[in-house]
């Protein structure tokens, strides 16, 4: 099934790395996210990667991502640099969660 995923789309997995958290977690925290503002699937459990990055970069009071121009072959290690930023971004978001719970209990 995993090879009928068009890549550009992020499966409940994806979502799991980015956060830093089991995939049973996102299922079950995902009402109170998209309660958040998080974005809903766009077909299934796929995601777009451009709203789930916006979602992350308004939560963390950045400016929005530039729009995206057509990629040339080259610019591969960009797109790797910039799944590295977007992991980070998730990984500070997931603890200012971690750290809301801690204070809930």
């Amino acid at each position: 099934m995993a090879d009928d995923v068009p890549p550009q789309l992020l499966t409940m997995a994806d979502l799991a790395q980015i956060f830093r958290v089991r995939p049973d977690t996102i299922y079950r925290r995902l009402p109170k996210l998209q309660a958040d503002g998080f974005p809903p699937p766009v077909w299934g459990r796929l995601w777009d990667p451009r709203a789930v990055d916006r979602w992350l970069r308004e939560r963390q009071g950045l400016p929005a991502a530039p729009a995206a121009t057509p990629a040339a072959p080259e610019a591969a290690p960009a797109d790797a640099d910039r799944a590295r930023r977007l992991s980070e971004r998730a990984a500070r978001v997931a603890g200012q969660v971690g750290r809301r719970r801690k204070a809930l209990h």
